[in-house]
């Protein structure tokens, strides 16, 4: 349901900033903000309807669900989506794109990127109730996470313009070691609250910097296509194998030992990506040197052609002045 959810607005997003300006990440803050708030709020209905019953009544987030749920229906109703012509060919289009290096390599290393985050997502809460965690401090690891990511995605423009999106990819994967490594050294679980700080980055900050660059990976009309390729990868594939190997790194070493060797590989791969981007796939970034003379070839010929034209618009309206002269 997230994967199909994200595949459909995401898209929606980028057509409607296209159309009527804005920011993605700025966008895509108010989602953060929503889950900050309604998260501990649904919480504490939780625990307000089961007080004196003996039993967790677990009805109010079912009913806060289908409420806001009920809300966003009525609100994408009158959304002005439009619409884009798809492409004659997607799929033969969508294999031109993926053959290209950078692309396949972003890819590769997204499904690595939701490995990382299925593992976490999975483990969590296994290895916090180990060192003896609240039930409340479980809830909580959400909010820190999605308000410490409020500023990121207002900034999100900026920050991606400055750094590129390969490198914020890279920090990615530097938030998400520190992230799984800070819980195989605590012994508290409070501690919780710094390392969740990383949370920001590795996941929301992510998704919004991996979603943009697919924009600018594809053409206007794989655009979508790609973003859903992307999400399948992501929170499909990589967080499924990512649970799946993390079950057998805990049964064989422990929880404590599983989370830090999935630390160490976490820092393994951002560096890899990090060094591939530098020899091979930075070339990519940028347009080669003929395509950049043939750009500016382009721009000083349309000036030249502004140039005549105003020249003889000038020289036509001299024309037209002497003669109306000559007839006064």
């Amino acid at each position: 349901m997230l994967t199909a959810t994200l595949t459909i607005t995401d898209p929606i997003a980028l057509t409607m900033i296209e159309q009527h300006g804005g920011d993605f990440g700025r966008e895509k803050l108010y989602s953060s903000a929503g889950m900050a708030i309604f998260t501990p709020l649904t919480g504490l209905m939780i625990d307000y309807y089961s007080s004196g019953t003996g039993d967790t009544n677990y009805r109010p987030a079912f009913y806060t669900y289908d409420v806001l749920l009920g809300l966003s229906l009525i609100s994408v109703v009158f959304l002005p989506v439009g619409h884009k012509q798809p492409s004659e060919s997607i799929i033969k289009h969508l294999f031109k794109v993926l053959r290209l290096p950078h692309v396949l390599m972003f890819i590769f290393f997204l499904f690595f990127l939701g490995a990382f985050w299925g593992f976490i997502e999975s483990y969590l809460f296994v290895i916090m109730k180990e060192m003896g965690s609240p039930n409340y401090l479980l809830g909580l690891t959400y909010t820190v996470g999605t308000v410490a990511s409020i500023p990121m995605m207002y900034l999100t423009g900026p920050i991606t313009r400055w750094a590129g999106h390969v490198n914020l990819l890279v920090v990615a994967f530097l938030a998400h070691a520190l992230r799984i490594l800070g819980y195989s050294f605590i012994d508290n679980p409070f501690w919780c609250f710094p390392i969740e700080l990383n949370e920001a980055i590795s996941c929301y900050f992510m998704w919004v910097v991996a979603t943009t660059y697919c924009a600018v990976l594809a053409p206007n009309n794989l655009v979508a296509t790609l973003i859903g390729v992307s999400g399948m990868v992501h929170f499909c594939l990589g967080k499924g194998v990512g649970s799946f190997v993390g079950g057998f790194l805990i049964a064989e070493h422990g929880t404590r030992m599983g989370f830090r060797y999935t630390g160490y590989i976490a820092l393994v791969c951002g560096a890899c990506y990090k060094l591939l981007h530098l020899v091979w796939l930075k070339k990519y970034d940028k347009p080669s040197k003929e395509e950049a003379a043939e750009d500016d070839q382009t721009v000083l010929q349309t000036m030249l052609e502004k140039r005549v034209s105003l020249v003889l618009a000038g020289e036509k309206f001299a024309g037209w002045t002497e003669s109306s002269k000559s007839a006064a």
